[in-house]
């Protein structure tokens, strides 16, 4: 029973685990996304992305927000939570982008 909560768990899986890069891509109706998080001791320490032009400012904002949080989907749902203000032009967009990686990471 231990050994299958420990294998459940956050910490074991990402807190405790090497360096590693997590790449996802995806289609959204405004288009594609591609990103790579750099993630060390289960903290995302770097962003990369690719997406569509009008959508660049959105995503240099999450890529810079995301850098020191740890690589779960709660996090996303905080750090997409924290660009809704700013960005509430991009609010569908911000939304599906939040669903899409907390499916990924959950």
């Amino acid at each position: 029973m231990l050994t299958s909560y420990r294998l459940k768990s956050w910490d074991w899986n990402y807190g405790q685990s090497p360096s590693f890069i997590e790449s996802l891509q995806t289609a959204f109706s405004w288009g594609n996304v591609d990103l790579r998080l750099n993630i060390d001791a289960g903290v995302i320490n770097n962003v990369y992305y690719d997406a569509p032009i009008a959508y660049h400012n959105m995503m240099n904002d999450f890529s810079q927000t995301a850098i020191g949080y740890p690589f779960n989907a709660k996090s996303m749902i905080s750090i997409v939570c924290g660009l809704l203000l700013k960005h509430s032009e991009h609010y569908d967009g911000l939304m599906e982008v939040s669903e899409w990686l907390q499916q990924e990471i959950a």
